[in-house]
């Protein structure tokens, strides 16, 4: 049943939802997204390592011998990959969390039935987006030989005062975000234009925030 509710959240995400009404499946959830997320993640760090070390040679060259030594030790593939790892199993749930709690709360707002269980399933099944645009961000940075990007910022350089909200506005996400609003519309009965409003309009106000962080820590430097 699971992987039927994975196919159909990929190609109908309105059925797998519905589907998903009766019984949230949160723990499957869980069980399944954040691996799936976890080993895209690793793919694209084994595939774009050495383009990551040679980017990293001018910023190690600007440091003193003992303090470059010391970053090299954590540069070495094994702990990239466990860092990584480990890194998406803390963040990945934490991040669910959040996002659950905040749905959850709008969803009053929206004309729905407020459920925190369900809007915890709602979140996690959405990530699948995620967990898809991991797989082909590994799979072409494996294939390319450098990392592969799908958000905005890779048309500003890495130290423009832009790149952390560009950043923000990247494909698989914004599926993620329409996959949670429909989940409102199916699973919360929240009404289908108050449910985007809500979703997206909290987006950008993240968005707007990133764009804020990245003007000010630009102003510093």
């Amino acid at each position: 049943m699971s992987m039927q509710v994975i196919y159909e959240i990929i190609v109908s995400p309105r059925k797998a939802f519905e589907r998903l009404a009766e019984k949230s499946r949160l723990w499957q959830g869980l069980l399944i997204v954040i691996p799936l997320i976890i080993i895209g993640n690793l793919i694209g760090v084994w595939g774009g390592y050495e383009f990551i070390i040679q980017a990293s040679q001018e910023r190690l060259s600007q440091l003193t011998p003992e303090q470059a030594e010391a970053a090299a030790r954590w540069m070495t593939l094994p702990i990239m990959l466990g860092t990584t790892a480990i890194n998406r199993l803390i963040l990945v749930p934490i991040v669910v969390l959040v996002q659950a709690v905040i749905f959850h709360l709008m969803v009053p707002l929206s004309g729905g039935e407020a459920n925190f269980g369900r809007a915890f399933g709602i979140v996690i099944w959405s990530k699948m987006a995620i967990a898809v645009g991991a797989w082909v961000g590994g799979l072409l940075t494996l294939a390319m030989g450098q990392p592969f990007r799908t958000d905005l910022g890779l048309l500003v350089d890495m130290s423009s005062k832009l790149q952390g909200g560009l950043s923000q506005v990247e494909l698989f996400s914004l599926w993620s975000l329409v996959l949670v609003a429909e989940g409102m519309v199916s699973v919360l009965g929240c009404r289908r234009a108050m449910s985007y409003t809500v979703v997206f309009g909290l987006w950008a106000i993240w968005v707007a925030i990133s764009f804020g962080i990245g003007a000010f820590v630009g102003k510093m430097g």
